[in-house]
């Protein structure tokens, strides 16, 4: 009887143990499974690749000249920006996270830019019905006004994506992988490169870009004809006619100044591929939001001078060079009365075209598409260029999503975030790079910044 008892207990106790495992199991998902996929399913992986740092403190006409050159080479500019590109503090109001390609995590928003604004395309494409399974990744580059260098990070991309790609294909079964390329500003012409690093290096490649979003990236004849690669199977370029800055690049050898639009010449023509997409904010004036007949006229959108915005009734305040990218704490340029505040207009991105390129089938790649955002009158409407015909509207995100987004993303503003702090780490950026230079003169077999930082002599902090 008491065997019997004895193993009754022994039983007992091996099935309970059996039943928590298989609880445990169910509750913590492998890899293979945190993320919903099925075979054949589709899974973007969607890249931000960010734009220059800044040159102000190296406004000179010696640099200036270097510039033009493309010979940066051990200069003081370059030591600078390596060191700016190695500090985290940059990394607090935009997408960029350390030098090569970084996955990003979109739930872990604590005092994560990159991951912020992840989370808030998701939560964005959620709303328009546009999710998918997706993964965010930022491309840390050198950030440096070099084509040289941007041709060098394009390499550096091309072979981190294969890489990724690989890696992805493992992880779920058989998926049918998608590529989308975010490049800012100069970061644009980064992710153009991969077009000839393609040509050069690896013609045989499988890899392909089913979206190059360009965004606020000037537009320059050493690399705009790269847009004909057929590594690209879709470019869409975003511009605002509110951004300064996209068409001062004027180092480029073969042109004056930067384009903001993709335009055909002798040799060169556009791809039915390209879709060139003007970003335009516009909002009620005051007068017109406090009187009601007003606000009402200002929605009639078979008014050709409603659909211009040009009317009294509206304002122009489309995104200017910083507000395209960066959030609303940002210390360089971004308005508190920016519409979108504090949201970067990349945001919307997805969701502008997918729309845009419904219209893009019955115009010439030289023919923009205009996005207007109506904030006020809760619409998205897209149209030809100079053509007053509204080709659709779709509703611009209501205010609870609004409000929502708001404070999820002000939750994560940095502290201690000023123009002072700011410029103060830039500072302290040039100031240690003299520093580094001088350690160089004294010791001339240490030719690399990381083997010099590691140096005990060396005088950088």
């Amino acid at each position: 009887m008491k065997n019997i008892w004895f193993g009754n207990k022994t039983y007992a106790a091996l099935l309970a143990v059996l039943l928590i495992v298989l609880k445990l199991t169910a509750l913590v998902p492998s890899r293979a499974t945190s993320a919903p996929a099925q075979s054949g399913q589709e899974v973007w992986l969607n890249v931000f690749v960010h734009g220059i740092m800044s040159i102000k403190p190296h406004v000179s006409w010696n640099n200036f000249m270097l510039f033009v050159k493309d010979e940066i080479d051990g200069t003081l500019y370059e030591k600078t920006v390596e060191l700016m590109r190695e500090d985290p503090f940059f990394y607090k109001n935009q997408a960029m996270q350390r030098i090569g390609l970084h996955r990003v995590d979109p739930t872990n928003t604590t005092d994560n830019s990159s991951a912020t604004l992840s989370y808030t395309m998701e939560e964005i494409n959620k709303h328009y019905g546009l999710q998918k399974t997706s993964h965010y990744y930022t491309f840390g580059w050198s950030g440096l006004l070099s084509q040289k260098r941007r041709y060098q990070d394009g390499k550096d991309l091309f072979i981190s994506l294969e890489k990724e790609i690989e890696n992805v294909r493992k992880q779920y079964d058989n998926p049918n992988i998608k590529v989308r390329v975010i490049g800012y500003s100069h970061g644009g012409n980064v992710s153009l490169n991969l077009g000839l690093v393609h040509q050069k290096y690896f013609p045989k490649s499988t890899l392909s870009i089913d979206e190059l979003v360009l965004l606020g990236t000037p537009v320059l004849t050493d690399t705009d004809y790269l847009i004909n690669d057929p590594l690209f199977k879709k470019i869409f370029n975003l511009y605002s006619l509110s951004d300064r800055v996209q068409t001062l690049d004027f180092f480029a050898p073969k042109q004056f100044f930067s384009s903001r639009l993709f335009r055909s010449r002798k040799g060169f023509t556009l791809p039915k591929k390209l879709v060139q997409i003007q970003l335009k904010v516009t909002r009620c004036k005051d007068s017109t939001r406090r009187c009601p007949k007003k606000f009402e006229l200002a929605k009639n959108l078979n008014k050709p001078s409603i659909v211009y915005g040009k009317k009294g009734l509206l304002r122009d305040v489309s995104p200017g060079h910083f507000e395209l990218w960066f959030f609303g704490w940002t210390p360089v340029r971004y308005r508190d009365h920016y519409p979108l505040h504090p949201l970067p207009t990349v945001s919307l991105a997805p969701v502008i075209t997918y729309h845009a390129d419904k219209i893009s089938s019955s115009l010439t790649p030289d023919q923009p598409v205009v996005a207007d955002i109506r904030p006020e009158h809760n619409i998205i409407l897209f149209r030809p260029k100079k053509d007053y015909r509204v080709h659709s509207t779709i509703p611009y995100l209501p205010p609870e999503k609004q409000e929502q987004l708001r404070r999820t993303i002000l939750k994560h503003e940095p502290k201690l975030y000023t123009d002072e702090i700011y410029n103060d780490h830039i500072q302290d950026a040039v100031r240690n790079s003299r520093q580094i230079m001088e350690a160089y003169k004294k010791q001339p077999g240490i030719s690399n910044l990381k083997t010099l930082l590691m140096t005990p002599k060396t005088p950088f902090p």
